[in-house]
């Protein structure tokens, strides 16, 4: 199944989602945004170079996922790759929780590199 959300479309087949996002930002200022977005619900466990990988703590939808983040640079940007998994191999739904979190990320992502966006 792929859902449109803003710029990006997030892929998702049984527990499993995906997205990239291109962002007008240098890979150092991206990796930044992406530790300033591991706090609360994210914890950031590994960064070995463009790879980071985030836990997401348990919750009532999954009994928790690991969301690997990859950050490189092109030509138009910085392109953001996110997959997300559940933690426990044997879940088969994860009930729209890895949607959510790619959402939640890239727009932490987003708000670290612009600032907060004010709504009417």
């Amino acid at each position: 199944m792929t859902a449109a959300h803003g710029e990006y479309e997030i892929e998702t087949q049984a527990a499993r989602s995906e997205a990239s996002l291109l962002v007008p930002a240098s890979p150092e200022a991206v990796r930044e945004a992406v530790r300033h977005a591991a706090t609360g619900q994210f914890q950031l466990v590994d960064e070995q170079g463009e790879k980071l990988t985030l836990l997401r703590r348990m919750n009532l939808a999954t009994w928790g996922m690991t969301l690997r983040v990859m950050v490189t640079s092109t030509a138009e940007g910085t392109r953001i790759h996110a997959f997300e998994e559940p933690r426990l191999g044997t879940t088969i739904f994860d009930w729209g929780q890895g949607r959510r979190d790619i959402v939640h990320l890239f727009e932490r992502i987003e708000e670290h590199l612009t600032g907060p966006v004010l709504e009417d």
